[in-house]
């Protein structure tokens, strides 16, 4: 069925952007609003099945429901003779599985993704709305960093007034735990069809593909599972061992999927080994096996371990998931932004000390008073170095090295206010490290012009240093890592025999 161009009301379909077993989604334009709009549209065949009606539907009651920020919004439900229409937001972006595969995310991005899909999943559960289907790809951040989970057309509701099964309201919480009603064997435990999933054990190409081993991400593995009625159950990769079983799914089924979610986008590796079949990676999680958890820090991996629990009475609720989050993003940079106000304390008191300090009175206490400042200097330059070079070795792995960038800029404000006509060579020869260090940060963090102008200064207070002591070793040391550091950031290529000249200052 030929949809681009046909009007429905004010609204224009213009192309096709996805295609799904479902359905497509096409992008529209509201003549009346004047925007953009996505419209999720099912296929002509599955338009005569009424639970693939009621799906769509069900994702539009759903969005209707959920006003969060970090949901994809819904403008409209449209049913027209031929086809049934979802008018959502327009999102304009990449997946989050995208982002991984291209591994673009920082730390801090990646807590910061995670607080927003967890903050939404608290959103929903309130409602008592699972989403059952939460995975990078249903997760997209839009070019301005915003985070949207899509996707709710497996969404549900949980009924609070069942009597066939025992409801618990969590304190902490107004959200559903509801205590399965039926627990559905393994297929290798019974004789009997697994009645959650079609084919199982003949193993239908059709139905469930055997995953494709040379590539790179188990694509087969993030495509839904149906049943012979076409009903759709979930992706196997980010499945809770409940889901796998087909048994009745709870917010607690979320967060699971959830800590799977955490796994693939802090490792950028997926919960599942490749090379296996849908079948092995269902009964993987329904004995909520998955890969375990490394390469990230202990707090996460911690995290991410309470979420992937058996018992879904054991896992964290979203409100509990986020409030870690949000304490974790928060450790690092609360040690930080104590170091970077102890250092700026520091400075100004070291500042206003030196400026107040009149050397020109008598003779001792000029002298004394030059030794404590030195002293002060020697250590305010310390930690100078210590900040631009141990810690910023250490944060740029991360992706953080724009912390620093309080403490570069109280760096140049302290070394600006120095005199080198009052200083020895070994205070100019320190001097000089503590800059082209400043200058180097600059240079990890592309802003090469800072980084020019901070060399060239350094360059001046090296040849002053190397003019004042000719014959002392770190002043002409120094002169020739300056230069080095300088030509390197002009993208002038380095001397030929590892720059032995280097220490012989220019004329």
């Amino acid at each position: 069925m030929e949809l681009i161009g046909r009007r429905f009301g004010h609204i224009r379909i213009t192309d096709v952007v996805g295609q799904g077993g479902m359905g497509d989604v096409y992008a529209g334009y509201d003549e009346k609003l004047d925007r953009k709009v996505a419209l999720k549209v099912l296929h002509a065949e599955n338009r005569l099945d009424s639970e693939a009606r009621e799906r769509l539907l069900r994702e539009a009651r759903a969005l209707s429901k959920l006003d969060h920020p970090n949901i994809c919004r819904i403008h409209d439900y449209i049913e027209s003779d031929d086809v049934d229409l979802l008018v959502l937001e327009y999102i304009d972006g990449q997946t989050v599985q995208d982002v991984i595969t291209d591994q673009k995310l920082s730390r801090t991005e990646k807590l910061r993704i995670a607080v927003s899909v967890a903050d939404v999943l608290v959103a929903a559960h309130r409602l008592g709305i699972v989403h059952r289907d939460l995975k990078p790809e249903n997760v997209m951040l839009t070019r301005q960093g915003e985070v949207k989970v899509l996707d709710f057309g497996l969404a549900r509701w949980l009924n609070l007034m069942s009597s066939s099964k025992r409801i618990h309201i969590a304190a902490s919480q107004d959200v559903i735990a509801a205590a399965p009603a039926r627990v559905v064997p393994l297929p290798e435990e019974s004789d009997h069809e697994w009645l959650a999933y079609a084919d199982v054990k003949r193993e239908s190409t059709s139905v469930l593909p055997r995953y494709d081993s040379s590539r790179s991400q188990l694509q087969q593995g993030r495509r839904f599972l149906k049943t012979e009625a076409g009903v759709t159950m979930g992706t196997p990769l980010y499945m809770s061992p409940e889901q796998a079983r087909g048994e009745e799914l709870t917010t607690a089924s979320d967060m699971y999927a959830f800590g799977l979610f955490l796994q693939a986008i802090f490792t950028g590796s997926d919960p599942h080994p490749l090379g296996l079949t849908a079948r092995e990676v269902i009964l993987r999680a329904a004995r909520g096996e998955t890969v375990a958890v490394e390469g990230v820090s202990g707090d996460i991996a911690a995290l991410i371990n309470r979420l992937k629990q058996f018992a879904p009475a054991d896992r964290p609720t979203a409100i509990e998931t986020v409030a870690r989050l949000r304490f974790l993003g928060d450790k690092a940079n609360r040690i930080i932004r104590r170091a970077v106000a102890a250092l700026a304390v520091f400075l100004v008191i070291f500042g206003v000390w030196r400026y107040t300090v009149d050397l020109s009175r008598e003779r001792a206490r000029a002298v004394k008073a030059r030794t404590e400042a030195e002293k002060r200097r020697t250590q305010a330059e310390d930690l100078i170095e210590f900040m631009l070079g141990d810690l910023a070795d250490k944060l740029a792995p991360v992706g953080r090295l724009d912390i620093l960038d309080d403490v570069g800029d109280r760096a140049l404000q302290y070394v600006g206010s120095l005199k080198p006509e009052t200083m020895s060579a070994s205070e100019l020869t320190r001097t000089v490290k503590a800059i082209n260090q400043l200058g180097n940060l600059r240079l990890q963090q592309g802003k090469k012009a800072e980084a020019l102008a901070l060399f060239k200064r350094s360059l001046a207070l090296a040849s002053e240093a190397v003019r004042k002591a000719p014959n002392n070793p770190d002043a002409q040391r120094m002169l020739g890592e300056t230069r080095a550091y300088l030509d390197r950031s002009a993208g002038v290529p380095p001397a030929p025999g590892g720059g032995q000249d280097a220490r012989t200052p220019r004329p």
